[in-house]
């Protein structure tokens, strides 16, 4: 698969992911928050051909007041082998000054839900150069 497919699966997911949190179009246009992307990593493990079956899972690693860190994982159902991961650093922001915003009382704790809704026993792969600054 060419790299746009990788990417977009993994972008889906964390989509996904955001629209069970509640952010969604409705969230943005009522609130003026949404979110930017401060950084990504995305890392290739193994090859996914056009046709094969695939899975994406994402994961919650923390988030601060205003950031979300979060990494989704293709994994390639056909050969059973991680694909790739992709991972995020997600800023909230005021869309009108277009500047960070703290997540409001019901958003933050739909993100910690969701942080504690992942109970797999082994740790996130994650790149080790992007993270929460605290």
């Amino acid at each position: 698969m060419n790299i746009r497919h990788y990417f977009d699966l993994c972008v889906e997911a964390g989509g996904q992911v955001f629209e069970r949190i509640g952010l969604t179009d409705d969230y943005r246009a009522s609130r003026g928050t949404g979110f930017f992307t401060a950084e990504h990593h995305i890392r290739y493990y193994a090859e996914t051909r056009v046709g094969e079956e695939v899975s994406v899972y994402v994961r919650g690693v923390d988030r601060s007041d205003k950031v979300v860190h979060m990494v989704a994982l293709l994994v390639n159902d056909t050969t059973r082998r991680l694909s790739c991961t992709l991972e995020i650093a997600a800023i909230h922001v005021d869309l009108r000054t277009r500047s960070a915003a703290p997540f409001a009382a019901d958003v933050a704790t739909a993100i910690d839900r969701e942080l504690a809704a992942d109970t797999a026993d082994w740790p996130v792969p994650v790149c080790g150069a992007m993270g929460i600054r605290r």
